[in-house]
């Protein structure tokens, strides 16, 4: 219930959504001001319930309170299904709706507006740059930024009875990218670049004020937290080496908790150049590098080619082979067909032999 919001009561929840809701106390209104500046997020959703003379007062406030525009008298009826609005394209430059100006891939055409709140005391760049509007482009959700939080307004419920939006297929897309949009600024960054602040809030009571963080390299540096807005903070600036690090906490109990988190590497560190004669000598000017072509006076041996396959030599060897042996051949046949045989006196030494004995 509306009444039941103060400050300890949104203070662990880093986003906080008022859904079709009639009026707020000023308590509650001051605990969302308060948890807005300090990095939360804030939804405000307008329905049938909400009176748009309360709104303007708590939540409008001339331009000073949570919300960037003032509600006015609502346009169509949510009962005559044939009259409807559809939405232009969402930007693609919002972080909010970068996933949902995907057209390919997201029905946003097929939403079907019924009855909205109008919004009044808009400029031209709320206009243009309202996170969902009308073909004729009039706003239906614009964002605002109050100190280190985020809010959102929304001028349609997210039921069925003003629009189809809950049975699209970018209404889940919506819900989950606006919630990290708001939510985005009280989350700690588990990813980050080198040179980055790392920065962790947990509850005062959950670990001791005394934290340490482990390097790539093994070192351990001390940290000491400050409680700020009901939160306990560690910060460490010290991630210039791009690795794995990792909060040690200290637990009531007398145990650690570590809790990893990583630096990666500028990518920009991949793009090498080489130096031009410029380059070369002024660092041999200036910074006292000598740049030797060739430091051990000998040419270095050239990248030696690819392997090259043995099977051409031994089919050309097998070949060579046959063809030796072929033309042997034919020289001993040759041989043979060319020397005379004399039958004469091969019979006369047979008689001889033969009578003698």
């Amino acid at each position: 219930p509306a009444f039941d919001l103060n400050t300890d009561a949104v203070k662990p929840y880093p986003c906080v959504v008022l859904l079709n809701v009639s009026t707020l106390p000023a308590e509650a209104i001051k605990a969302l001001q308060d948890h807005v500046r300090r990095g939360g997020g804030v939804w405000i959703i307008a329905g049938d319930k909400t009176d748009p003379k309360s709104f303007n007062a708590s939540l409008f406030a001339d331009g000073r309170g949570l919300s960037p525009v003032a509600l006015g008298d609502i346009t169509g009826d949510p009962r005559q299904r044939e009259r409807f609005d559809r939405l232009r394209p969402p930007p693609v430059n919002h972080p909010a709706t970068r996933l949902l100006a995907d057209l390919d891939r997201l029905d946003v055409n097929d939403v079907r507006v019924f009855a909205r709140f109008r919004f009044s005391n808009l400029n031209e760049q709320q206009r243009s740059s309202a996170l969902l509007a009308t073909n004729q482009g009039e706003p239906i959700a614009i964002d605002k930024q109050i100190g280190r939080g985020r809010v959102i307004v929304q001028a349609m419920p997210v039921d069925m009875s003003w629009s189809n939006l809950p049975i699209c297929q970018a209404f889940v897309v919506m819900v989950h990218e606006w919630l990290w949009y708001l939510a985005e600024p009280m989350q700690t960054r588990w990813n980050l670049t080198g040179g980055d602040t790392f920065a962790a809030s947990f509850v005062p009571d959950e670990y001791g004020p005394i934290a340490e963080v482990a390097t790539p390299g093994g070192e351990r540096i001390k940290v000491a937290s400050t409680d700020r807005d009901g939160r306990r903070w560690f910060r460490c600036g010290k991630t210039l080496w791009p690795g794995a690090y990792q909060l040690v906490l200290s637990e009531p109990q007398g145990g650690e908790r570590a809790i990893p988190f990583q630096v990666n590497r500028d990518p920009k560190e991949s793009e090498l150049t080489g130096l031009t004669e410029t380059d070369v000598r002024a660092l041999a000017e200036h910074g006292g590098l000598r740049f030797d072509g060739d430091p051990l006076g000998t040419k270095s041996p050239g990248r030696p080619g690819p392997p090259e396959p043995m099977w051409m030599w031994l089919m050309i060897a097998a070949l060579a082979v046959l063809l030796a042996e072929s033309a042997l051949g034919a020289y001993l046949a040759r041989r043979r067909a060319a020397t005379p045989v004399d039958m004469a006196s091969d019979s006369t030494t047979t008689v001889t032999t033969a009578a003698a004995a």
